[in-house]
């Protein structure tokens, strides 16, 4: 019958899925960030890709830095300034 062969595909599948999702790359190893305090509610954050990478992920990284700073200062909202 047909069980061999769609067992073998089914495998296939499932170790292909597992292999691809081993090359995301973690938050922490694709740059490093900066940030310098200017006044009590302001912060100017750097972001320094490591190795290459895109330029749009090098973008949300920098976000998602600054997002991380806005909680922790215990402000609901942040604003970007690009440059």
């Amino acid at each position: 019958m047909c069980f061999p062969q769609l067992r073998q595909a089914f495998v296939s599948v499932v170790c292909a899925i597992v292999f691809l999702s081993g090359c995301a790359t973690p938050y922490a190893t694709i740059g490093e960030s900066s940030e310098t305090q200017l006044a009590p509610d302001s912060y100017r954050v750097a972001f320094f890709p490591t190795g290459y990478i895109s330029w749009d992920l090098a973008y949300g990284a920098a976000l998602f830095r600054c997002a991380e700073l806005t909680i922790e200062n215990g402000f609901r909202y942040f604003m970007t300034n690009n440059r």
